[in-house]
């Protein structure tokens, strides 16, 4: 509802201050990246969601390594979604 709305003004103007690059390499955006992907994937707006989901993983593999738990969850979420987009077959292994 309205709720909603604004809460995706709010997260989407904090994303647009930290900029693109800001988001890949700071752990505490990764986060709010990640939380606002899941408030986009839970309206249906999944073409939204990709580019964020993305980041935050990209982000999390530099930063943390690829058999982090943090960066595993990023892999999982983007798995979640890309078989909710019926692209699971594009997931890597």
């Amino acid at each position: 509802g309205e709720l909603n709305m604004q809460v995706l003004r709010e997260l989407r103007a904090c994303l647009v201050r930290a900029g693109g690059n800001a988001l890949a390499a700071e752990p505490d955006h990764w986060g709010l990246t990640i939380g606002f992907g899941r408030l986009l994937q839970a309206q249906g707006r999944l073409d939204e969601v990709e580019p964020l989901l993305r980041r935050a993983l990209e982000g999390r593999e530099n930063q943390l390594g690829a058999s982090h738990p943090k960066t595993l969850a990023s892999v999982d979420n983007l798995a979640t979604l890309l078989k909710a987009q019926g692209r699971l077959g594009e997931a890597e292994p």
